[in-house]
């Protein structure tokens, strides 16, 4: 996940997790829940942050599983996402 991030989402923060199953990415300026109707669009999901803030903080944050998906399929979401965005649906 990290290697698709660097390439088909470099403005994306985050930091390499050292246990877990997932990723969190934060897209400045962006609302992840709105995102997400976009990137089911693209056949793509993820949970945004706000579902995991008990004060709907977190907005421009989502987590993105890595533990149940391959390689492969993981480079695609990644890359699907990055459509949505560049592409403003």
């Amino acid at each position: 996940m990290n290697k698709a991030l660097d390439q088909y989402l470099p403005e994306a923060g985050y930091l390499i997790p050292h246990g877990g199953y997932y990723f969190w990415v934060r897209l400045p300026g962006l609302d992840t829940s709105q995102l997400r109707v976009s990137a089911q669009k693209y056949g793509i999901d993820f949970r945004p942050g706000t579902m995991f803030s008990s004060k709907m903080g977190l907005n421009e944050y989502l987590r993105f599983s890595f533990s149940y998906y391959n390689a492969p399929q993981i480079e695609l979401g990644v890359k699907k996402l990055a459509e949505c965005l560049h592409e403003g649906i």
